[in-house]
């Protein structure tokens, strides 16, 4: 079994539930695999015996580490891993891809499946075998599996290493000098100096970056301890993977060139990856794609590479609505031009629903900016409230201090303003009354830019539902990976509030789950007495509540 998630978070779900089996008597060999740069147990990553003490004698002592831990281990998550790979002084990157030929699950990202660059080809590079994929908050496959079937080159990294190089090594100057100056040419093509989507690929460049590329793997060999070479075996992968979309680029593709920040970049944009994904899990068995927010579900079963052939399954939410309260407030518009004016009657909102309960709460806006905009005035209006904010950027260590401002029975309000979309918006459970409420600003919508662009006209050509799979889908699932924070287990309760005049619109409301039917819609006059309603329900004893 591959159970493969998005996210370090969510790997936690499998973790636990193969626990909870392993309790009731289940003998299964699970691992979970951590990325080489957070399990290195070096400063900096460089896998070399020279470098690297855990690099250097790897081989002779590896084999005893494996077999201690297939010996007195079934869980080999990555504290297992490590604790052994110190012990026997291995390298645990190296020691849990070693362990996955014993295990029977192995839990992992995406990408150790499905992208052409890393994916596991110990596994795969034959055809596949008797695996069943089973694939975690598959929402966030579309726009993982479009990155990593696509790829992309800056000029400037080619203008340096020529530089460099030229006057040693001139004939692998001459290699990145060509494909630096086909990218130049390319570069006139730009209309109005920002973009030009690419008609047909020039054989010629493809080629000048397969002789660069046998030109950097000689020059890496032979000079092993040259000053550039971190760089340029930095370029070398990045021209092997370039190469390697190049040969899978269809009409499923667009190429353009596009001038940022000065700089030239070529892309291969996979446009729909529905095909590429479809044919990855022909190496396996059997597939399970599972979200809680897989709305519409033809979409999502077009987009990740299904056939009308393949079962879908809708299951009922297992906590009761009577728990839950889903508010709409459809007098405010958050689109761009109207977003100023927005402002003061958000924290208005805001200020209101949190005053009738006491409780944690969080806020999801679109963007940053929309966010600052109205934290700022929040605290200003109203200082005596606890307000909390997400940075860009956030550290580990910084998310988890975060997430600790959500005590249990909290003696005030307190409230986070959020993302859509962003590491607090999904994934996380904040169970019983250490989340009572979410408010939700907007429909999610993906900011208008090139590529948001390319993707509507493709999908306006083939099936004429191009600002659907571009914007209104992906916004969507933003909104209900948000609101589902609040309810992450039978006895939870709490209050959701839509905030947008679109929530209202019928080509929206078919996307809202059913279990938010009835909701209920609300103003600045009767937002409070319907929060009131619904806390007062949950003063009644227990037996009364169903009936209700």
């Amino acid at each position: 079994i591959f159970y493969l998630t998005a996210k370090t978070i969510t790997r936690k779900a499998a973790e636990e539930a193969f626990s909870l089996m392993r309790d009731k008597g289940l003998r299964f060999k699970t691992i979970v695999l951590t990325a080489k740069e957070k399990i290195c147990f070096m400063d900096e990553t460089k896998c070399t015996p020279d470098e690297c003490e855990y690099a250097k004698g790897h081989f002779d002592r590896v084999n005893r580490a494996i077999e201690e831990i297939l010996t007195n281990e079934d869980e080999w998550s990555r504290d297992v891993i490590e604790m052994y790979a110190r012990e026997y002084r291995v390298c645990p990157f190296e020691l849990s891809l070693d362990l996955t030929l014993w295990a029977d699950c192995i839990i992992c990202d995406y990408n150790y499946v499905f992208d052409p660059s890393v994916y596991l080809k110990r596994f795969f590079v034959d055809g596949g075998g008797d695996y069943v994929f089973l694939i975690d908050e598959a929402h966030n496959l579309v726009d993982r599996s479009r990155d990593m079937f696509s790829a992309q080159l800056y000029g400037e990294s080619f203008h340096q290493i020529r530089d460099l190089v030229m006057e040693q090594q001139p004939k692998l100057g001459k290699s990145a000098d060509k494909v630096y100056n086909i990218m130049a040419e390319m570069d006139k093509l730009c209309e109005n100096g920002k973009y030009h989507i690419i008609d047909e690929l020039d054989a010629s460049f493809y080629n000048s970056l397969k002789r660069l590329i046998r030109e950097c793997e000689e020059f890496l060999v032979k000079h092993r301890d040259a000053d550039i070479h971190e760089e340029l075996l930095n370029l070398y992968f990045e021209c092997i993977s370039f190469t390697r979309i190049w040969e899978l680029y269809d009409e499923r593709y667009v190429a353009y060139i596009e001038i940022l920040d000065g700089d030239i970049r070529i892309k291969l944009f996979c446009l729909d990856p529905s095909y590429l994904l479809s044919e990855r899990l022909k190496a396996g068995k059997a597939a399970v794609f599972f979200s809680a927010t897989l709305l519409p579900m033809r979409y999502y079963r077009d987009i990740l590479g299904g056939s009308s052939k393949d079962y879908g399954i809708y299951l009922d939410s297992p906590f009761s609505k009577f728990n839950r309260c889903i508010l709409v407030a459809n007098k405010i518009s958050t689109r761009y031009r109207h977003r100023e004016k927005s402002y003061v009657p958000i924290a208005e909102y805001i200020e209101k629903v949190i005053s009738v309960q006491k409780g944690n709460y969080m806020v999801f806006f679109p963007s940053y900016e929309y966010m600052n905009s109205v934290y700022d005035i929040f605290i200003e209006k109203y200082p005596q409230i606890s307000a909390y904010i997400q940075e860009p950027n956030m550290a580990e260590y910084e998310r988890e201090e975060f997430l600790d401002i959500f005590k249990s029975n909290p003696k005030e309000s307190t409230i986070a303003f959020c993302v859509l979309g962003g590491i607090f918006s999904e994934g996380i459970d904040l169970k019983a009354d250490r989340l009572i409420g979410a408010i939700v600003v907007g429909v999610g919508l993906p900011k208008i830019c090139l590529e948001r662009n390319i993707i509507r006209k493709y999908f306006d050509k083939r099936n004429n539902l191009g600002y659907e799979y571009a914007y209104m889908y992906p916004g969507m699932n933003k909104v209900l990976q948000a609101a589902g924070r609040v309810i992450r287990s039978g006895g939870d309760k709490g209050v959701i509030l839509l905030i947008d005049d679109r929530f209202i619109y019928s080509s929206y409301q078919r996307l809202f789950p059913k279990e938010w039917f009835p909701y209920v819609m609300v103003n600045g006059d009767n937002i409070v007495q319907s929060v009131k309603e619904f806390w007062s329900r949950h003063q009644i004893e227990p037996d009364r509540r169903e009936s209700i």
